[in-house]
């Protein structure tokens, strides 16, 4: 089995490529989940194949809209490496900076760093490194600074999000550089089910922006009352449900490449990765949303 070893700040860890790992002595593994689909779960899974089928065939470009820097790869890698080499796919990562006005030594010492520049700057690198390993050229760090150097407080979100309509609009702006609208194509964002993080709150928000063409992922998390849909979208939304059930493999090997993140993320010495589960309207697998496309460019 080949071993790598990477010396990072403070520690070394040794990286398996067999999606295992080891921390401070202590063997982290990663596996894939288990798959196992009742009769509604079927019907589900055809409206998800039938979504990637229309992807790959009409070639429609895919913009996976990530609050940080490893946030698409957790939540969508599978996803992401399968339409890598299938369509044009972009994966554009919103907050990826980090700031010396509002120090956070706890989460730099669990991550092995003094220094929050240098952290952020492995951090892109490793992000790199791992959309690369699923087959994604076309990486984009839009470099907004992380709530937490941002506000002091990740989840300062308040009661509504009118206080940052200002940063949203920045945001919005930054990405209308790198999308395309005036031809088919689907943006992916986070639903931040069970989150209070600020910056998964306002990368969900996003999404407002993009009405006709949103697809929504499920979050990954190590805590396991983060299940459901957000409140945001109702039953009324005629939304449907489906999971991705192929590449984890290339996922798992896609984490290995965030080291700055290993200790901090996986405290738990075995992670079955969960199913990959996404959210998107009826109306993008029939006609209508290629003709929303045709009709607003004559």
């Amino acid at each position: 089995m080949e071993i790598s070893e990477y010396i990072g700040p403070r520690r070394a860890i040794k990286i398996r490529n067999s999606a295992a790992w080891l921390i401070n002595g202590n063997k982290l593994t990663i596996r894939s989940p288990e798959l196992t689909l009742n009769k509604t779960e079927n019907l589900r899974q055809n409206a998800m194949n039938d979504l990637v089928n229309k992807i790959t065939t009409q070639k429609i470009p895919c913009f996976f809209i990530s609050p940080h820097l490893d946030d698409a790869v957790l939540s969508a890698g599978a996803l992401i490496n399968y339409l890598a080499t299938r369509t044009d796919t972009t994966v554009i990562t919103i907050f990826t900076q980090g700031s010396s006005n509002i120090p956070q030594p706890s989460w730099l010492k669990k991550c092995g760093y003094e220094d929050a520049s240098l952290l952020f700057s492995d951090r892109q690198r490793e992000d790199q490194e791992a959309l690369n390993k699923l087959g994604i050229n076309r990486v984009v760090h839009l470099g907004f600074v992380d709530a937490a150097w941002r506000t002091g407080n990740k989840h300062n979100l308040g009661t509504s999000l009118s206080e940052h309509e200002e940063l949203l609009d920045l945001i919005n702006t930054s990405l209308s550089k790198f999308i395309d609208t005036s031809s088919p194509y689907l943006t992916f964002f986070p639903i931040a089910n069970g989150r209070k993080h600020l910056d998964h709150r306002l990368t969900n928000h996003l999404s407002n922006f993009f009405p006709e063409s949103s697809v929504f992922w499920k979050e990954f998390s190590l805590k396991k009352d983060s299940n459901g849909k957000p409140a945001e979208m109702s039953e009324g939304d005629n939304m449907i449900s489906g999971q991705w059930l192929g590449n984890y493999n290339e996922k798992a090997n896609a984490i290995l490449a965030y080291k700055s993140q290993l200790h901090a993320l996986f405290p738990l010495p075995h992670l079955q990765l969960p199913t990959e589960e996404y959210y998107f309207p009826k109306r993008i697998l029939n006609n209508e949303f290629i003709d929303n496309f045709q009709t607003r460019s004559k």
